[in-house]
């Protein structure tokens, strides 16, 4: 027998047709909210880093290699090289007013004219000092055992160094003792260099020492109270 077909009617067709078409929505969503998950590459998202916030205290291995500079030690030169003295100049001044009977102070502006950083040893550079007064001779370095400059200076290239000295305020006579007068009042002259050095020199004077001004504040005798009232 043959096969009889039979014609669908129009509303078991469209049925059909809108049942395609809600199939075909539902994967269409799906799909979409598959991509949404998933990167371009087809690697998921990776998950989210909090980063470090910038006012964390730094590792014990980065306070290690970076401390802070303004701790660091600071040292202008550090085992320069004895200075030779030819480059070496030294400007002295002395502090008006001083008196006679006691040490001067004297004032020592030191530098030098090499590139680099060198230590001033008085000994090894030959420091001569001499203090005069017209044409005599107060006092002579060369009679004594030391200079008036006595310890190590070190010298920074392109600065100058200020050191104080002092003068005994005695002429040197011929060994430089305790015993020896004090220079009387007057103008004097400081003349000092190293050996080969340009020579530096100053004028000063002495002045008259003071007398202690005598204690007026009357003292009550034997039996007697002050009056507090």
């Amino acid at each position: 027998m043959g096969r009889v077909s039979r014609r669908v009617s129009a509303r078991v067709y469209w049925r059909r047709r809108i049942l395609l078409l809600l199939v075909l929505v539902v994967i269409v969503w799906g799909a979409v909210k598959l991509i949404g998950t998933v990167r371009g590459d087809g690697k998921p998202d990776p998950a989210p880093t909090t980063k470090a916030s910038a006012s964390a205290s730094p590792s014990a291995s980065q306070a290690t290699e970076q401390p802070d500079p303004g701790l660091l030690p600071v040292k202008l030169t550090s085992d320069a090289a004895a200075c030779d003295a030819e480059t070496v100049r030294i400007t002295p001044t002395v502090p008006p007013k001083q008196q006679v009977g006691g040490d001067v102070a004297v004032d020592l502006l030191i530098s030098s004219t090499s590139p680099t950083s060198c230590t001033l040893t008085p000994a090894d550079a030959g420091l001569i000092a001499v203090i005069g007064s017209g044409s005599s001779t107060v006092w002579d370095s060369t009679r004594c055992s030391t200079s008036l400059l006595t310890d190590p200076v070190e010298i920074s290239a392109r600065w100058a160094t200020m050191v104080r000295v002092e003068w005994s305020g005695r002429a040197s006579g011929s060994k430089c003792s305790d015993d020896e007068a004090y220079a009387a009042v007057g103008d004097y002259t400081l003349k000092l260099g190293t050996l080969g050095g340009e020579p530096g020199k100053a004028s000063f004077s002495l002045v008259e020492k003071k007398a202690e001004e005598p204690d007026t504040e009357e003292k009550p005798t034997d039996g007697e109270t002050p009056d507090e009232g």
